[in-house]
């Protein structure tokens, strides 16, 4: 078995293990919650590259907590995982999870 410690981005790493999943089945990531797991991918989009792009200064962290502490933005989120969504959807979506980042202070509803 071979191994791979990600030794400054780790979500590089886990995209590409992502991508060679496919035609490689012995690619393992190792994730700590199936939360993470199932939303590695939104939660690489939305918070983009440590080194480079984080938003406003928030952690990986941060996303991951705000996904794991709303069971409403978890259902939300599931269209970006749907292929035949509208650009419409999609862009709708992903405009209320920094609401729910930034914490809602507005008291709008994740899932109006």
């Amino acid at each position: 078995m071979t191994y791979k410690k990600a030794d400054e981005d780790a979500d590089c790493l886990i995209v590409k293990a992502i991508a060679l999943a496919p035609t490689h089945p012995s690619v393992v990531v190792i994730v700590l919650e199936k939360t993470i797991a199932d939303n590695i991918l939104f939660i690489h989009a939305m918070s983009g590259c440590d080194t480079t792009s984080a938003l406003f200064n928030y952690v990986k962290l941060k996303f991951v907590q705000t996904l794991k502490n709303n069971n409403d933005l978890l259902k939300v989120i599931e269209i970006f995982k749907t292929p035949d969504m509208t650009p419409e959807a999609v862009v709708d979506v992903g405009n209320r999870f920094p609401v729910a980042l930034y914490g809602n202070y507005l008291g709008y509803s994740i899932l109006e």
